[in-house]
Order: structure tokens, then sequence, then C-alpha cells
């Protein structure tokens, strides 16, 4: 016998699901610690802010060039006065999916996993939109 991982209550270690809150392989470890979680957090956070500086970098330094040769149009201007709010957007996303994830042992590998993607796509995003308002 050993206590569920999430509730405490003395189930069998060949359990599949805890019969009090229905936690899955109950006499399993954690999948993380605390201190890993953490230091999991913290990757997801550095890429994210990687993504988000990247992004804003893309889309002013492309968008400018474009506004000088005549190539993007006068309402793309906008999006390159908010294009610093990019740099917020991954570690906020990172945050919220840390803050509301369900398993408190699995919140850094998804924090860490987010702000991977999120390192991938935003920079993408950018020059996909710079791209496709240079093309009008």
């Amino acid at each position: 016998m050993k206590p569920c991982r999430d509730c405490q209550r003395q189930i069998s270690e060949q359990a599949l699901a805890c019969p009090n809150c229905g936690a899955p392989f109950p006499a399993r470890e954690p999948l993380s610690s605390p201190r890993q979680a953490r230091f999991l957090l913290t990757v997801g956070l550095l890429f994210a802010t990687g993504a988000g500086y990247f992004t804003h970098v893309t889309l002013e330094a492309f968008g400018e060039m474009l506004l000088a040769a005549g190539h993007l149009p006068a309402a793309a201007t906008p999006l390159l006065r908010f294009s610093p709010l990019l740099l917020a957007l991954g570690p906020l996303v990172v945050l919220g999916v840390w803050r509301f994830w369900p398993k408190p042992t699995d919140r850094g590998i998804a924090a860490a996993c987010t702000g991977g993607a999120l390192f991938f796509f935003l920079p993408n995003l950018a020059s996909t939109i710079m791209s496709s308002l240079a093309l009008r």
C-alpha cells in the first residue's frame, strides 16, 4: 500500500485510479518536483521572452524598411506602433498556462513546451504578417 500522490489516501500499488479522488496511476511518483517545475517555468519564460523580442524586432525593422520603400500601406503603421506589446505576450501566455494548468506537478513541463512553441511561432507569424502586408 502507498499513499495516493494527490489525496494521500492509502491505495494499492497496482491501482489504475484512486477510488477517492480518481487520479490515474495514483501510486506513481509525480512527473516533476516543484524545483524542476520552477526550472522549467523559467526556461519557458526565457523562450517566450525571446520569441516576443524577435517578433518585435522583425515587425519593426522589416516594417520600417517596407514603409520607407513605399511597399507597405500607411494603414499598417499602428501594427508597428503596437509591436512592443509582443514582448509581453509570450511571457503572459506562459504564466497563464502555469496559473491555470490543473496538475501542479505538470505545470513546468506545460510552461516550457508553451514557451518553446511561442519561440518558433511568433517570429514566423511576424514575418508572415509583414510579407502579406507588403504584397498588397
